[in-house]
């Protein structure tokens, strides 16, 4: 997975990214730069498959994360920086390739997977994808990538929510966030999220805490269409940082 971007030449922050996804094949050229903002098309190395996948926006940071599915057919993409759901808010869309091109899952607007930030700070729904020194641990995604977890760390402590991929759109599992346990996270500095993983077939999700030292694990229980807590904590006795 190559990244690549371009500026509008008057300021450093109005960036674009593309991700571009190449096989192990060797290639010698790269990518035109474009002199303007505006998008064009670039040329293509030997080796890339399919069109690159542009961002959303300038300065959107898309590309902070980018997971692939066991078969290398399907890419998810996270934009940090997006609008989209408010200022800042995030999004994240998953592209399938379809022999030639990669094609957004579900198309427009359902292929977009969005936090929200058009809401008070003390909403409970404030969901907000943030850029940070740990981006890349926020969100994971099994093994088909019809099952995508994303955090927003540091909002209220930390949310988790994960989305299942209905064969039309993305739907929100359990119609909420993780369920965490908040006796102990009094203060809401836990950092509920610094760290997520799921298994291959996306029904087992671990959830790091940072700030506690923590690993909190879940199960998926189809029958009550829930997130179960699954065994118990793992907590860091030494004194040093995990999760």
């Amino acid at each position: 997975i190559q990244s690549d971007q371009w500026s509008d030449n008057t300021s450093s922050d109005y960036v674009k990214r593309s991700i571009c996804i190449r096989n192990i094949s060797p290639f010698t050229s790269t990518p035109t730069t474009p002199e303007t903002g505006t998008p064009v098309p670039i040329t293509l190395p030997t080796g890339i498959i399919g069109d690159c996948i542009d961002g959303l926006s300038f300065s959107d940071y898309t590309g902070e994360v980018v997971e692939m599915s066991d078969d290398g057919n399907r890419v998810v993409v996270l934009s940090t920086n997006d609008n989209r759901g408010g200022d800042a808010s995030g999004t994240i869309r998953v592209f399938e390739h379809d022999g030639t091109s990669w094609q957004l899952l579900g198309g427009d607007p359902n292929g977009y997977i969005t936090g929200n930030t058009n809401v008070t700070n003390t909403d409970d729904d404030w969901f907000r994808m943030l850029t940070s020194n740990i981006a890349k641990e926020i969100m994971h995604i099994n093994g088909d990538a019809t099952r995508v977890v994303i955090s927003s760390w540091a909002q209220n402590g930390g949310r988790v929510r994960v989305y299942q991929w209905t064969g039309t759109q993305w739907s929100l599992m359990s119609g909420d966030n993780i369920p965490k346990d908040t006796s102990y996270d009094l203060s809401y500095s836990g950092y509920f999220g610094s760290s997520v993983r799921l298994n291959q077939s996306g029904d087992i999700l671990a959830v790091g805490e940072c700030n506690y030292s923590r690993v909190n694990f879940f199960q998926w229980n189809a029958s009550t269409n829930t997130w179960d807590t699954k065994g118990h904590v793992i907590d860091n006795d030494n004194g040093t940082t995990s999760g």
